[in-house]
């Protein structure tokens, strides 16, 4: 997200933020543990409508935002081995729990810093029918 100001023919002022995708080449990284963002800064490497080519900007990636990485020279198998290991969240799971209640149990792995939800498992329960017995739970008295 950038903030965006235009000046329209009669000279009024108006700012916006809008979403678009920039290309940077990254001089400097920066986490930031509380709010779970990778802040990353550096020039932006092609030129965009919105942004001059060679101006410095600086983006937050976070969880569950897509994002792409480029390395100039190319990935070795160490790196690319080591980016696989981290994104497989079954291989750092601290816990698996599983949530249920009436026709729902939720299976989650908990990591260090977060909750995924791997599977949602919902069975329909009968419910009682009306007019009391449903022919399953009949009492004879004699």
């Amino acid at each position: 997200m950038r903030r965006v100001t235009k000046e329209s023919d009669s000279g009024s002022v108006a700012s916006a933020r809008i979403p678009m995708d920039l290309t940077i080449r990254v001089t400097s990284t920066d986490f930031d543990v509380g709010s779970g963002q990778l802040h990353v800064a550096g020039k932006v490497a092609a030129e965009s409508e919105h942004v001059k080519l060679g101006s410095y900007h600086t983006l937050d990636l976070e969880l569950q935002r897509k994002f792409t990485i480029e390395k100039a020279d190319g990935w070795d198998s160490v790196a690319v081995e080591m980016l696989r290991e981290a994104l497989d969240a079954t291989k750092r799971a601290e816990v698996w729990a599983v949530v249920m209640q009436d026709g729902l149990a939720n299976i989650c792995l908990i990591t260090e810093h977060q909750t995924i939800l791997r599977q949602r498992v919902e069975v329909p329960i009968p419910r009682k029918r009306k007019g009391g017995l449903d022919g399953h739970e009949k009492v004879w008295c004699i």
